[in-house]
C-alpha cells in the first residue's frame, strides 16, 4: 500500500498532518516536517494535530498533539 498525506490548517491556527505509516510512531523526523510548514503559514499557532492511520496487519488510528519546538526545526 502506497502512503498517503494530507496537510491543512484549521480556524485556530491548528496545523493538522494526516497520513498513514505502518507504525503509529511520530519520530524526530517526521515532526520536521509539519513543524516547518507550521512556521511557514500565516497565522499558524506553532500547534500540530498529528492523526497516523496505521496499515498493516492491525489496522489503527493515533492521534498526537504536539507545539513546535527548537529540536523539530534543527
Amino acid at each position: 500500500m502506497r502512503a498517503v498525506k494530507l496537510d491543512l490548517m484549521d480556524v485556530d491556527g491548528t496545523f493538522i498532518d494526516i497520513r498513514t505509516a505502518q507504525t503509529a510512531c511520530t519520530d524526530q523526523m517526521h515532526r520536521f516536517e509539519p513543524a516547518t510548514c507550521s512556521r511557514l503559514a500565516d497565522q499558524a499557532s506553532g500547534v500540530v494535530l498529528s492523526d497516523i492511520l496505521v496499515t498493516g496487519s492491525n489496522p489503527g488510528h493515533a492521534r498526537h498533539t504536539w507545539e513546535v519546538t527548537t529540536a523539530d526545526i534543527q
